[in-house]
């Protein structure tokens, strides 16, 4: 397993994004690396405006890569759905959040984008749309994952068992990414959760039990971390938390929580 942290993009606006924010990512990722992360979760509003060769300056001057790009800013800034009868406009975005992610040989992670539920038959537009989306991504070799959030976030497909059911119904091998945060808020047992995911887990997201960097509040990591290598899952730890009381240091003490625990199951 290794350690990555969200990132806004530079053509972000949102000043709650739960990423560390800045116009220059050389910092930013020249800081991650020295503190031990591997990757950066990239937040990204508009495929069509970012600025790739400053993207791919960053990581070549620190030696990290993009774990994921994610597509939530797509829903809070450029206000897109999946939902809507017409969804071109939201599924030729995020076909082009494909490409990027093709080129950099990372997965990109869906969660507000699928939008809110009022109408019964917006389910039936969103699972066009992600079939489409899905089809896309299979071509250029690339992984699209659900994220399961709580019901304060979306108002459906809140657990994991619900997102990979309906993920089901237009693909044979669904996956999706898990927010422990969103866990702890929904399902009856975060491990239990992390256990009937196992065929479906591709991305694993941690903050504390307050929002704050894991160990901050009072979520067990250890454990968290235990559970997941017998599962035999090796991808990414992101950081997604508040970043409070900056992000230097809200990754800072990430790291110094979570790599003994990484550490531990090295020696094994």
């Amino acid at each position: 397993m290794k350690l990555a942290y969200t990132v806004a993009s530079p053509e972000t606006q949102d000043p709650n994004m739960l990423a560390w924010r800045g116009a220059d990512l050389h910092p930013i990722c020249d800081q991650l690396a020295k503190l031990g992360y591997a990757g950066i979760d990239l937040m990204l509003r508009d495929p069509h405006v970012l600025d790739t060769l400053h993207v791919e300056s960053a990581l070549k001057a620190s030696g990290l890569r993009i774990a994921a790009l994610s597509t939530g800013q797509l829903a809070k800034e450029e206000k897109l759905a999946l939902n809507i009868p017409n969804a071109q406009q939201a599924i030729e975005k995020t076909k082009a959040v494909i490409d990027l992610a093709a080129g950099w040989n990372a997965q990109v992670n869906i969660g507000t984008l699928r939008g809110q539920i009022s109408a019964t038959n917006q389910k039936q537009h969103a699972a066009e749309a992600l079939a489409a989306i899905t089809e896309h991504a299979n071509s250029r070799g690339v992984t699209v994952a659900i994220e399961p959030q709580t019901r304060a976030v979306c108002n459906w497909l809140n657990t994991a068992s619900e997102a990979i059911a309906w993920m089901g119904t237009y693909t044979a091998h669904p996956k999706i990414l898990f927010d422990v945060y969103h866990a702890l808020l929904e399902e009856q047992s975060i491990y239990a959760a992390l256990i009937t995911s196992r065929a479906s887990l591709t991305y694993v997201q941690l903050s504390d039990t307050n929002r704050l960097a894991p160990g901050r509040g009072t979520l067990a990591f250890g454990d968290i971390v235990r559970v997941l290598h017998a599962l035999e899952y090796t991808g990414y730890l992101c950081i997604e938390c508040r970043q409070y009381p900056g992000s230097a240091e809200a990754a800072r003490q990430a790291a110094e929580h979570l790599s003994p625990y990484l550490q531990e199951i090295e020696n094994q």
